[in-house]
């Protein structure tokens, strides 16, 4: 122990000038390498408070938007045959597929029970 005492004496006031630059160079570069993480990390900047608002418009009232159009007039139905007959009009396309899904979409069956019932058609 009194080795460790005698040695630690030794040291003068150019190495722990040395050491202590040192010391501040790893602590200001840990420091700079976390300022850089949350500046990446973090979402942008808000807007000062007196900066015109992003629609270019001083007031920040957007323009006066014209009113909806009429929505499509519905079209009438395509087909009116039932569901039977849309199904084996599929099968014979090859649209077995579509066929099956068009009578989940119809009925609500399962996928299993309208493959039964195209199939049976």
């Amino acid at each position: 122990m009194s080795v460790l005492v005698a040695e630690a004496s030794r040291i003068g006031v150019a190495e722990l000038l040395i050491i202590l630059v040192v010391l501040a160079l790893v602590v200001g570069g840990v420091t700079a390498l976390i300022i850089v993480i949350v500046r990446a990390t973090r979402p942008s900047r808000p807007m000062h408070p007196m900066a015109p608002p992003p629609n270019g418009f001083a007031s920040g009232q957007a323009p006066p938007q014209p009113p909806f159009a009429a929505p499509p007039a519905s079209q009438p139905r395509q087909s009116q045959d039932d569901l039977a007959t849309r199904v084996r009009r599929l099968k014979q396309e090859g649209r077995t597929d579509q066929a099956i899904h068009l009578v989940i979409g119809e009925t609500g069956m399962g996928h299993g029970e309208a493959t039964q019932f195209v199939n049976t058609l």
